[in-house]
């Protein structure tokens, strides 16, 4: 691609955000910086905007993240309740369906 076919490079301008990668971005900045068409470089300007806000989103997701201190015990994940309460079946929560029965709700 010609430098100086205008036109051909505000096209790739506009689509890298939308297609591009941050692979783009040092193609970008470079026209950022050259004169020349004030056209090509707020084209530029915004297309390089856009892929650092991707650059960035890409480099947050491929960071892990782990707990700020360790948990005290092991006991504090959820699990099953190990005993069965006597509890009435009329105070459950069900879905409110008003002339539906459990029968056609399943």
């Amino acid at each position: 691609m010609h430098e100086n076919d205008e036109e051909l490079v505000l096209a790739v301008l506009t689509a890298l955000p939308e297609v591009g990668t941050i692979a783009a971005l040092p193609f970008v900045k470079r026209h950022t910086k050259r004169r020349g068409s004030p056209r090509v470089q707020e084209a530029a300007q915004l297309c390089y905007t856009a892929l650092a806000a991707l650059a960035d989103i890409t480099n947050n997701s491929d960071t892990l993240l782990r707990a700020s201190s360790a948990p005290s015990q092991s006991d504090t994940f959820l699990r099953a309740v190990s005993t069965t309460a006597n509890v009435q079946s009329e105070t459950l929560l069900r879905p409110n369906f008003p002339s539906a029965t459990d029968s056609e709700i399943i």
